[in-house]
């Protein structure tokens, strides 16, 4: 209890998500799109039998507000709860084997979600571990996570960008 871990290069996981801890500006985040890329594509759900997960709807069985949405690009916006009991939010996929996810983009920043901080967590076994932090800036597609390495559409490696200087824009894929 209280170590802490350091990852090479991205996990095998069964569970990616966002988190937002503490978010400060009102009590629902947000989202109009996020994006789980590993080597092979987006991870999202109904692709390898993985399903979508978020702390809570909005407005009860709304459809409009089911956390799917935020993994389609058809400009609906898909906002999230804080989870019972909790101030977190979180909303992220789920699969039944593990996956090894490269890169971590989120569209969100509308209705004064800037300057908000997210965190990037995989399930590694039973436990969530926190990959990387960071804050959301503007309206626009933006990297969240990138791990050391990440593998590109025309199949050459190439290093990741530091997150630091990745969260400002989005990645050119």
């Amino acid at each position: 209890a209280g170590e802490s871990h350091t990852l090479v290069g991205a996990p095998r996981a069964t569970a990616w998500r966002l988190n937002a801890q503490n978010f400060t500006k009102g009590t629902w985040w947000p989202v109009q799109r996020v994006k789980f890329i590993t080597n092979f594509g987006e991870l999202q759900p109904g692709v390898a039998g993985c399903e979508a997960i978020g702390s809570d709807r909005i407005w009860g069985d709304d459809a409009c507000t089911a956390a799917e949405h935020a993994f389609e690009d058809n400009g609906l916006c898909w906002g999230v709860k804080r989870a019972q009991d909790s101030s977190d939010f979180y909303l992220g996929v789920r699969c039944p084997e593990p996956h090894q996810v490269q890169v971590v983009q989120v569209l969100s920043g509308i209705w004064g979600t800037s300057g908000e901080w997210v965190s990037v967590q995989a399930l590694v076994g039973a436990e969530w571990v926190t990959l990387d932090k960071a804050q959301l800036r503007g309206i626009n597609l933006q990297t969240i996570y990138a791990s050391s390495v990440a593998w590109r559409a025309d199949w050459t490696w190439v290093p990741a960008a530091p997150v630091s200087a990745a969260v400002t824009s989005a990645v050119g894929w």
